[in-house]
């Protein structure tokens, strides 16, 4: 049998004798990355690529009837860490020297 975990309660906005669930439900996200790269020489290669071409961003963590408390004990904000980061798309081009 799996374990039964209680979900923390928080007061609303509206009144902070009433509480709801601090239980935060996110979506599923799919990010699409593409990379190339040329050898220029023997000794030098370019490269380019996009992360998250499609600008995916993540759930906003937040509960909407308890906005001001439900991200309060975390670091990073209503942003919970995810792989795909906060910031959205990701465009770079670098050189690299061989020696």
């Amino acid at each position: 049998m799996g374990a039964v975990y209680d979900v923390p309660l928080i007061p609303t906005d509206a009144n902070p004798n009433v509480f709801v669930k601090n239980d935060l439900i996110y979506a599923g996200k799919v990010t699409s990355d593409i990379y190339t790269s040329y050898k220029i020489s023997k000794n030098v290669s370019l490269y380019a690529g996009a992360d998250n071409i499609l600008n995916v961003h993540p759930d906003l963590g937040v509960i909407q009837a308890a906005k001001d408390y439900s991200f309060g004990t975390q670091s990073g904000g209503p942003w919970d860490a995810v792989q795909m980061g906060e910031n959205g798309r990701r465009l770079f081009v670098k050189v690299a020297f061989t020696f």
